[in-house]
């Protein structure tokens, strides 16, 4: 799987950086504004990973007959603002598509996330599925969820769900009592929802 790091400085996030995905990919935005396109050829399985500490995402996605695509899109802000916008279409017969959006906002951060599967009249067999979940690591936190299906047939297997919940503060508890200071507790937490190291 190919490997991509696209940085900027703060004075170049005007325009959305274009990026084109024709194969699996993993890309770090680090805190840049970018605009990905993903084309799924005929019978080809695309495994796109992204992270991201900030910035705008905008994804735009098109299988063609048989593609499978498998998203996974891993968020986390400090103090900063993050916009998602993911929309993937579907057109074509017999294409898969698992969309899997996670994220922490942290300190004072706000994310807002919209996430939308379009499955075309034409698109017969699909399977999928599409799933936002995020977590406010503070009180100064905000995450705002639109999830969405626009399904225009009915021979189709699809579900999506959201969640937005604030960290358990039992949690971080349980971990200071046994010795772990308050920061590291909030990493061990965010590294475990997330599943990967923020640093």
């Amino acid at each position: 799987m190919a490997h991509k790091t696209i940085k900027q400085s703060a004075t170049e996030c005007v325009n959305l950086i274009p990026l084109v995905v024709v194969s699996s990919e993993t890309i770090n935005l680090d805190s840049c504004d970018a605009k990905i396109d993903v084309l799924v050829k005929n019978n080809e399985k695309i495994d796109l990973k992204i992270f991201a500490k900030g910035g705008k995402l905008k994804l735009r996605s098109k299988c063609e007959e048989g593609g499978e695509l498998k998203l996974d899109g891993v968020f986390h802000t400090v103090d900063c603002d993050q916009d998602i916008d993911v929309e993937c279409k579907f057109e074509e017969k017999d294409c898969k598509g698992d969309i899997i959006l996670k994220g922490v906002a942290e300190g004072s951060s706000r994310i807002n996330c919209k996430g939308v599967l379009e499955v075309e009249k034409g698109c017969k067999g699909f399977k999928g599925f599409l799933k936002e979940d995020f977590l406010m690591l503070d009180q100064e936190a905000q995450v705002d969820l639109v999830p969405g299906l626009e399904i225009k047939n009915d021979d189709v297997v699809v579900s999506h769900c959201a969640s937005v919940k604030r960290i358990d503060p039992e949690d971080l508890f349980y971990l200071t009592s046994r010795g772990v200071s308050e920061k590291e507790a909030k990493e061990m937490v965010v590294e475990g929802f997330l599943q990967y190291s923020p640093s």
